[in-house]
């Protein structure tokens, strides 16, 4: 399970530039406090990244 330290960690690990993606659903949740842990990290991006 991912935590929320667990989800910054590997978002900065991947390195995408910030304000390029956004977090949805649990890992979302995680990052609000919502949730304490999701399995995954579910992305959205712009089309550059497609």
């Amino acid at each position: 399970m991912l935590h929320k330290v667990d989800i910054v960690k590997i978002l900065k690990d991947i390195n995408l530039p910030l304000g390029e993606y956004w977090i949805t659903s649990g890992a979302g949740l995680v990052m609000h406090g919502v949730k304490e842990a999701t399995r995954d990290i579910d992305l959205g991006g712009y089309n550059k990244f497609s």
